[in-house]
C-alpha cells in the first residue's frame, strides 16, 4: 500500500512483520493498469521504511497471468525492470510449484549462506 511506512493500511506493523522475513517476494498484479510500476512503488515504499529491505534478496512474481494478454505484459514487465518474472496463475495454479521450488531453494542457499 503506498503510504504504509506513514501508517497507511496496516503500515508500519506489516512493515515491521516483514522486516523480520529472509526473501521478499513481489507480487506484481497483471491486472492493474499499473502494472509497470508497481515494483518500484513497492520497492520505494519499503526503503522508506529501512534502507536494509531493499538489500533482502527478493523474487518477483507475476500475478494472473491466466487472463489476455498476460504474456505480453510480462515481456514488457521483464524488458522494465531487467530481472527475472516468475509467472503466476492462482485460478489455475499456474507456475505456483515452480515458485515454491525457486522460493525454497532461495531459503536453503541463504541458511547456508549465513550458518
Amino acid at each position: 500500500i503506498e503510504g504504509a511506512s506513514e501508517g497507511a493500511g496496516l503500515g508500519i506493523n506489516f512493515l515491521k512483520h516483514i522486516e523480520r522475513t529472509k526473501v521478499l517476494l513481489f507480487l506484481i498484479d497483471l491486472e492493474d493498469e499499473s502494472y509497470l510500476d508497481q515494483y518500484e512503488k513497492l520497492r520505494n515504499e519499503l526503503g522508506t521504511f529501512s534502507g536494509k529491505m531493499l538489500a533482502k534478496p527478493s523474487l518477483i512474481v507475476a500475478s494472473k497471468t491466466d487472463l489476455e494478454n498476460s504474456e505480453e505484459k510480462i515481456v514488457e514487465l521483464k524488458n522494465k525492470l531487467k530481472k527475472d518474472i516468475i509467472p503466476l496463475s492462482s485460478i489455475t495454479h499456474n507456475g505456483l510449484d515452480r515458485l515454491m521450488y525457486i522460493l525454497k531453494d532461495k531459503i536453503k542457499f541463504l541458511e547456508k549462506e549465513v550458518g
